[in-house]
């Protein structure tokens, strides 16, 4: 009964008075994105890379390699015009058993590996400032202050969930505005040390010694992993799709133009931390 019930037509097409409009939708998708992975992978991608310039390569082309994914989701998600992610179009390409597989890996692997990942991000971020005293190089992920402030802010965003579809959008926009300004702040002052770190991309595509590590192909391999990880969440639009005004035409673009941006954003970003600080010290970060 299970793997042969229909979808409710309700869940199938959503309700007209809570329809999303691409301001929330591209909100959606670049708030996804830009967070923790913008300054938790980068260290890892320049020491694969071994060198500025195709560390900065493997930034765009990951990117690109998400907008082509969410060029393939868009398309999809216009075909099937179901909320759920993968699930819906699961269900409605191969059946419902399938649908259910992807669910269950994802409620008790996939979502919370991810999102315990990101708490803890956060949290490392936020305990080195609100204790002072925490030595930030050593493991602080274990130290219990650490674990109670991802745990706090896990259930933050699952109780801010629970204001419905326009709460929750509209709280997500505000965030992904103060997340922006944030992020533009740093590329400015980036930019503004244009003259004092502009020699940092001297030979930018030579292995950068004083990195001492990466540079062969098999590692550049791993920082476009690195770098995948950083874009994870282009595929979130999708889950919402049933609750978007004219999913056909506002789905599509919110991937697109909320892509680019992102690209833009990570790829500045990432150029800004080269012109504040060495190489050796980005590559090193963590």
């Amino acid at each position: 009964y299970f793997f042969s019930r229909p979808c409710s037509p309700r869940m199938a097409e959503g309700s007209d008075d809570h329809k999303l409009g691409w301001v929330h939708g591209m909100a959606l998708v670049v708030g996804s994105i830009v967070g923790s992975g913008l300054f938790v992978s980068p260290g890892d991608v320049f020491a694969m890379c071994g060198s500025v310039g195709y560390g900065l390569v493997v930034w765009t082309l990951a990117g690109l390699l998400c907008l082509i994914g969410g060029l393939c989701y868009a398309e999809l998600g216009c075909a099937v015009e179901r909320s759920g992610g993968e699930y819906a179009i699961f269900v409605e390409l191969l059946g419902r058993p399938f649908g259910f597989a992807f669910a269950w890996v994802s409620f008790w692997v996939q979502a919370p590996a991810a999102m315990g990942l990101l708490g803890i991000t956060f949290a490392r971020y936020v305990s080195v400032v609100v204790f002072p005293r925490m030595d930030d190089s050593a493991d602080i992920d274990s130290d219990w202050r650490v674990k109670g402030v991802a745990i706090a802010a896990i259930v933050t965003v699952a109780f801010s969930n629970s204001f419905g579809l326009k709460g929750g959008a509209m709280l997500n926009t505000v965030l992904t505005g103060l997340k922006l300004v944030a992020v533009t702040g740093v590329i400015i002052l980036g930019l503004s040390q244009v003259e004092t770190g502009a020699h940092h991309f001297e030979e930018a595509f030579e292995v950068n010694t004083t990195i001492h590590t990466g540079g062969t192909p098999g590692l550049i391999g791993l920082a476009v992993i690195a770098a995948l990880w950083s874009y994870d969440g282009w595929n979130t639009l999708n889950y919402l799709t049933a609750s978007l005004d004219r999913p056909s035409v506002n789905l599509p673009r919110c991937i697109v133009w909320g892509m680019l941006m992102v690209i833009a954003i990570t790829v500045l970003t990432n150029v800004a931390f080269l012109l504040i600080l060495p190489p050796d010290v980005v590559a090193s970060s963590k």
